[in-house]
């Protein structure tokens, strides 16, 4: 069977703490995932929940893992709009070259 991730990185020339406030915020998410109020996390701690909003209602995701400025993981419940099953975002972050190496990953789909 063909493992079915989504992989992605890229380097920013901004420091990792910035980049971490960036995708665990909602004061930052609200900068560059959308429109203000579309992304909203309920609290930086596994088992919280983050609320993305879309056209046909919320879609609830739930931190699975927080490692300050290393890991931020969460996953997603099975929704029509996302092939309608459940998947996993995480976020690797990794100092390199006097940036940050911010690395995306999506993974579930092979179900």
């Amino acid at each position: 069977m063909v493992k079915a991730t989504i992989e992605h990185d890229i380097w920013i020339a901004v420091p990792r703490e910035h980049a971490w406030r960036a995708i665990t915020e909602t004061a930052q998410l609200d900068k560059w995932w959308g429109a203000k109020g579309l992304v909203e996390i309920m609290a930086l701690q596994p088992g919280a929940t983050i609320k993305f909003a879309t056209t046909d209602g919320p879609i609830l995701a739930t931190i699975q893992r927080v490692d300050p400025l290393h890991a931020f993981v969460y996953s997603w419940p099975p929704h029509p709009r996302y092939f309608s099953v459940p998947f996993v975002t995480s976020y690797t972050l990794e100092e390199v070259d006097g940036g940050t190496r911010v690395t995306l990953c999506e993974s579930g789909f092979d179900a």
